[in-house]
């Protein structure tokens, strides 16, 4: 199994951005000041159309090791074999701390590799959160977070991560 790896912060109030209106008819913009957001984690199988995503109000080590843990969870209840998981990931600072005592604990199962440096193009999970904030999250008419979120989910959930990534990135 090869995961994808990568987080991401979702704002209420997006940022603003161009969008197609009627010539001479100016959208309402609502703005309420108030800044509420989440925090997802998501990991993607770069072979088939399976993503497991972890919300939460932080990104930290703690959260991190968290979503490693429902990653594990996940695994252990659809295969009934022990199954390794390949899971690529950047250098984030997330993935320090708490992360390496589950590491040496996890090691069975679970192993890591490395997105190289300064290089988010090369991870398609950034690219699944672009493609999900763009279409969801930007230019949005919900009034309340929780739609947004919701719409989220259901974006990520049924898309796939684009195939030929594996092919030209990782060389599979």
């Amino acid at each position: 199994m090869v995961l994808v790896e990568d987080e991401t912060r979702m704002e209420f109030e997006a940022k603003q951005d161009r969008i197609w209106a009627q010539k001479g008819v100016y959208p309402k913009l609502e703005y309420t000041g108030e800044r509420i957001g989440r925090c997802f984690y998501g990991a993607s199988n770069i072979f088939k159309k399976e993503h497991i995503i972890h919300e939460a109000y932080w990104m930290n080590s703690k959260e991190t090791v968290e979503f490693l843990n429902k990653i594990k969870a996940h695994y252990q209840r659809h295969w009934k074999e022990k199954i390794k998981v390949l899971m690529i990931w950047d250098g984030s600072p997330v993935h320090r701390g708490a992360v390496k005592e589950f590491l040496k604990e996890n090691y069975d199962w679970l192993e890591l590799m490395y997105f190289p440096a300064y290089s988010p193009e090369a991870n398609p999970q950034e690219w699944m959160w672009k493609d999900a904030k763009k279409s969801i999250a930007s230019n949005h008419e919900e009034k309340f977070f929780e739609e947004l979120v919701y719409k989220f989910y259901r974006f990520l959930i049924s898309h796939q991560l684009n195939p030929t990534f594996s092919l030209k990135v990782l060389g599979f």
